[in-house]
């Protein structure tokens, strides 16, 4: 029981200094795996909201909810360096069956090797509801932390190369 709460201790201090890590403009993604512990996402808000300075650097994300061209626009608008968006519940937006135009904007926001750069490349305006209007392409510096409950075996492995993961499969 002692070596279980050490784990489990263990497994959020490396979680808490990866998100310190990404909140310092550090890194681009951070994946947590098989987390059993549904209140991840409140835990992990905490941390962040904790530091007034961070709050509002945040948004989450609904990952079944989400389609490309809103993930596009929040990738848009939470571009800038210590930014973070969460998307929650991330394993439907990283399955084989999700829109291809997802995995293009995290190669490129998430690339190590790049400027970068993420596009839309699309014919058509790229206008929100309220009427607001987006570039087709920009430099995402921002971070991104998936919270998936699934196999981590089945993340991407070009995804896995540009992130930090972490399985709680071990807890």
């Amino acid at each position: 029981e002692a070596k279980a709460a050490k784990v489990k201790a263990d497994f959020w201090k490396e979680t808490q200094q990866s998100i310190d890590f990404l909140t310092k403009g550090s890194g681009s993604a951070l994946f947590l795996v098989n987390v059993p512990d549904v209140s991840v996402v409140d835990r992990v808000r905490q941390q962040l909201c904790d530091n007034d300075e961070v709050f509002w650097r945040v948004r989450k994300l609904d990952g079944n909810c989400c389609t490309p061209r809103e993930f596009y626009f929040s990738l848009y608008e939470f571009s800038d360096k210590g930014r973070i968006i969460i998307v929650d519940d991330a394993d439907e937006l990283l399955s084989s069956t999700a829109p291809i135009e997802f995995f293009f904007f995290f190669f490129a926001a998430l690339n190590a090797t790049s400027d970068h750069l993420v596009s839309y490349n699309r014919e058509e305006l790229l206008v929100d509801d309220e009427g607001f209007s987006y570039p087709k392409r920009f430099v995402y510096k921002g971070g991104i932390i998936f919270i998936m409950y699934g196999d981590a075996s089945k993340l991407h492995p070009s995804l896995r190369r540009r992130s930090k993961v972490i399985d709680a499969s071990v807890l």
